[in-house]
């Protein structure tokens, strides 16, 4: 390393600078693009949560059913109405 041979002259300067203008564009880069898709990822993931299925239309009438045969009018009302339009009437 010596100065007046430009052959062995290794500018140490010009690779810290180097070396730092690469720490700010990945900084920049990562929280630009990286950090940003990580949240929104995030949150996507969070809605894909699987839902518990309603019950079919059959399984409903069953339940009608039976409960008409126990005698229990009122709960087979109520469940009637859900089947018919999908809230409890009242």
């Amino acid at each position: 390393m010596n100065p007046d041979n430009p052959d062995t002259f290794i500018n140490i300067g010009a690779i810290i600078t180097a070396f730092i203008t690469f720490l700010i564009t990945a900084a920049v880069v990562y929280f630009v693009f990286i950090a940003p898709m990580k949240a929104i990822n995030v949150r996507l993931s969070a809605k894909k949560t699987p839902v518990k299925a309603d019950p079919t239309e059959v399984v409903l009438l069953v339940e009608i059913r039976d409960l008409l045969k126990a005698g229990n009018v009122e709960a087979a009302a109520t469940a009637s109405a859900l089947t018919s339009n999908g809230s409890p009437e009242g």
